[in-house]
Parts: structure tokens; C-alpha cells; sequence
């Protein structure tokens, strides 16, 4: 296994932190990794940027690039949160022309709203644009953070028992995001990996324990298990993938050709021939959910829209048609833009509905309304398995017990791939999830996918 470094790399002009004290890119341009080491150390996961410069007995080198896919959804809210904030704003200054105290009011009272969306930026700008060098020796952690030129630099002294460990950082739409923690001595930490995805922590940790020996788990006391919570018949939550290790499937459904579906069935056909195949199913949403959801999105929605349009009117009103009117009234397109998420959530609450669609290169599903769909695919190639089985979904804030985390079984469709578990259903029906499970299998079957053979009844597990 070799390193390579090509001019103005990756890492630049960062310094190795005070092993050698000279540019990386200007170490020889192949440094080999101790074979023996370098054996027995996985490899980052597939499609990280996360570089292992150096693994040997005597020290563990590890780059991680700036950037990670927490930090973007950080950054994409904190614009949210900004954009409504002026919206309001502007609704109270220009229309009400405050002065005096009340202008004072309003402008402390803004304030802080803009306060916290300016801390969300720079929080993510950190998240976005710092890069992580990392060095382990048996005794010593050192760590370089460079952010827009700038480094620095921290140190933890490690001891008997020294090792990583997954901890919570925060909390993101109620689930715990967790971040990497290295304990030394003296029960001193150091924390890093927050932008992370989960089976790039994972990895970190799992390589830093081995070159510390340490055989403990990924997880902390305050962290036993990772949090998945999905909505029901939701396939395309970002904690999917959570799910890998806590899927079974118990019943392989046969194949259905889709011109066998019961004409009163809930699937809709909506297309089919020999290389593509797309169903869909209208999303199961509980009552109690519409009742409470749909008054209050109707009336943010009226009330986001006629804020964004009385703009409009008054600019129209008050100005000639010039340049500055279009820029106006283009900035005020960004909101009417912002206000279709919850226009598109309002529209799924009532018209909703699941599609899945096969052919030769992927199996897509999404779930929502028309354009406002969110979706997520693995390859054909990749698929292995499918049928219905109990999903286990964890809850660790549930019982209110951060160290006793409940479980909640949710049975369904599962698709099962070398890529990820996928939730096709969330239902109890035996009826609907064969019909899901069998039209699918058909169409992947018909395609060249090897599946495991059809079984009506439960797999016993103890074979």
C-alpha cells in the first residue's frame, strides 16, 4: 500500500504536525505503510475521502478532507433559517415603518433570530472547510485543524486504557449526531468527525482502537446504539442505513407478474415491459398526523405566501419597472422558492405516494408529490435479498433513559443489497406487502438478479 503526493495535493501545504515539521507534499513521493500493520487495518469506507497517510507500531496518521454531507445540511437550514427571518423582518420594518422604542424593540428582537442563524453559519463554514490531520502514537494524540490558513494545534496524552468511542455532539430532526471522542488520561478528550458520515466515524474509531488495542465497543455508555427513527412507509430518511444490522427477513413472497395484480389492489402499475418496471402506493399517513399537520402548513403557507406577495405588490407600487425593481423582485423569488418545501409537505400529507421503479442499471424509490419527491437507489447488480421481514428500529431518548435505549419493530418490505437495507413498506398487511415484494422480485428476476428462493412461510433462523 503506497501514499502519493502530487504537488499541491489534497492536504497542500499543511505540515506533517510535529513529526517532521516539513510540507506534506514535499515527503517522498511514495511512503509506504508497515505491511504489518497495513494487513490486518480496513479500509476507509467506499466513496470516503479520508486519507490513511501512515500506519505502523509506532505511529497512525490519518487526513480527513474538509466537507462531509452534515455540514451541507447545516449549512442549507441555517439559509432557511436566515431567509424566513428577513421575510418577517421585512414585513414589520417596511410595512409598519416602526421608530423610536418600538424600532429598537424590533431590531433587538430581530437580532437575536439573526444571531443564531450567523452562529449556524460559521458553524458550518467550520464544519465545511476544516481540515483534520491526525496522529496517533501510544502515548500521544496530536491533532492539526487548518481552517482558512490558519492551524492549530492540541495534544492529549494517552495512557493504560486509552481508546475512541462514538459520543453524541448534538441532536438533528430529534436523532443524536454523533462525533469521534479520543479518551487519555485523566479522562481527558478530544473530539473531532462531527460532519462525518456514520460508517466513516465507525471506521475511525475502529482503527484507532486497534492500533491503541483497545477491544471495547464503537459506542459510548451515553451512545449504545444509533438512532433510525423512520416515519411510516417512509424508504428515504437519511438514517436509513441504520438499519443494516437490525433487519431480517423472515417470508420470501413469490414472484407477481404484474398483469396477476388484483385490480382492487392498493399498488398501481404505472409502468412495465421487459427492462423497466414502476409501482407506486399512496403513503399511509395516521390521521391524528393530518389533523394537527394540515391546518398548521395551510396556515404557514398563507401566511409565508402573502408576506412574500404584499412585498411584491409594494415594490410594483411604489417603484417604476428599472433594473433595481427586477433585482427586487428576484430576491423575492428565493422566497417563494423556500415556501414550496412546505407546500410540497402540505401536498403529501393528502396526495403522498411511494413509487418504486426497476431497470438493468438501478432500483429507485421516492416518496412524496409530484416534483416533491425525495428519492434514494442501489444498483441492480447489488441486490440480494427480498422480502418481508421486522425492521428494529432504536430509540434511545424514548424511555428517557440516554443509556437504555428502546426498540420498536416496524414490519415490512425489505430490499437487501451489498449496498444498504431498504424499507420498501411499513405495514402490517400480509396482502399489500406480498404484492410490493412479489412485483418486485419478478421485474429483478426478470432483469438476471439472483435472489434467495421464494419461501411463503418464517425462515428458521436456527438452521
Amino acid at each position: 500500500m503506497e501514499w502519493t503526493f502530487a504537488g499541491q495535493g489534497p492536504v497542500g501545504m499543511s505540515l506533517c504536525p510535529r513529526f517532521c515539521h516539513c510540507p506534506l507534499h514535499g515527503l517522498h513521493p511514495a511512503v509506504r505503510v508497515e505491511k504489518s500493520m497495513a494487513s490486518e487495518t480496513p479500509n476507509p469506507p467506499e466513496g470516503s475521502t479520508i486519507l490513511l497517510h501512515e500506519n505502523s507500531a509506532q505511529r497512525l496518521v490519518i487526513v480527513i478532507p474538509p466537507g462531509g454531507r452534515r455540514g451541507r445540511a447545516l449549512g442549507w437550514f441555517a439559509v432557511f433559517w436566515l431567509l424566513i427571518t428577513t421575510a418577517i423582518a421585512c414585513g414589520f420594518f417596511f410595512a409598519e415603518k416602526p421608530g423610536g422604542k418600538q424600532l429598537i424593540l424590533l431590531t433587538l428582537f430581530f437580532g437575536a433570530f439573526y444571531a443564531v442563524g450567523v452562529g449556524m453559519i460559521v458553524a458550518w463554514f467550520r464544519m465545511r472547510f476544516t481540515q483534520v490531520m491526525l496522529a496517533v502514537q501510544p502515548n500521544l494524540l496530536s491533532i492539526q485543524r487548518s481552517l482558512a490558513g490558519r492551524k492549530k494545534f492540541t495534544e492529549l496524552e494517552l495512557g493504560e486504557g486509552a481508546h475512541a468511542q462514538l459520543e453524541e455532539s448534538y441532536e438533528q430532526n430529534n436523532e443524536p449526531v454523533y462525533r469521534v471522542a479520543v479518551y487519555g488520561v485523566n479522562d481527558r478528550k478530544e473530539c473531532f468527525g462531527t460532519a462525518l458520515e456514520v460508517a466513516e466515524k465507525e471506521w475511525l474509531v475502529t482503527v484507532i482502537n486497534q492500533f491503541l488495542n483497545w477491544d471495547g465497543g464503537l459506542y459510548g455508555e451515553e451512545a449504545l446504539a444509533r438512532a433510525a427513527s423512520i416515519e411510516t412507509n417512509s424508504i428515504l430518511q437519511d438514517g436509513i442505513s441504520d438499519l443494516e444490522e437490525h433487519s431480517s427477513i423472515t417470508q420470501r413472497p413469490p414472484e407477481l407478474c404484474p398483469e396477476d395484480l388484483p385490480p382492487d389492489s392498493r399498488v398501481r402499475i404505472d409502468s412495465f415491459d421487459a427492462h423497466d418496471l414502476a409501482i407506486s402506493y399512496p403513503v399511509a399517513v395516521p390521521l391524528i398526523f393530518r389533523a394537527i399537520g394540515t391546518p398548521f402548513l395551510a396556515f404557514f403557507c398563507v401566511f409565508w405566501y402573502g408576506v412574500v406577495g404584499t412585498m411584491a405588490v409594494g415594490i410594483l407600487k411604489s417603484q417604476e419597472l428599472n433594473l433595481f425593481t427586477i433585482a427586487m423582485l428576484a430576491f423575492l423569488s428565493i422566497f417563494v422558492i423556500v415556501g414550496l418545501m412546505p407546500l410540497g409537505m402540505l401536498l403529501a400529507l393528502w396526495f403522498g405516494r411511494v413509487t418504486i421503479r426497476v431497470n438493468r442499471d438501478k432500483l429507485t424509490g421516492g416518496v412524496g408529490v409530484g416534483w416533491f419527491r425525495k428519492r434514494l437507489s442501489v444498483s441492480t447488480d447489488s441486490v440480494t435479498d427480498i422480502g418481508i421481514g421486522s425492521a428494529i428500529t432504536l430509540n434511545p431518548k424514548e424511555s428517557g433513559d440516554r443509556r437504555r435505549p428502546s426498540a420498536t419493530k416496524s414490519r415490512g418490505v425489505i430490499l437487501d443489497s451489498t449496498e444498504r437495507k431498504i424499507p420498501l413498506t411499513f405495514s402490517d398487511d400480509d396482502t399489500f406487502n406480498n404484492e410490493v415484494a412479489g412485483l418486485v422480485r419478478y421485474q429483478l428476476e426478470l432483469l438476471g438478479a439472483r435472489l434467495k428462493e421464494p419461501q411463503r412461510f418464517a425462515v428458521d433462523e436456527s438452521d
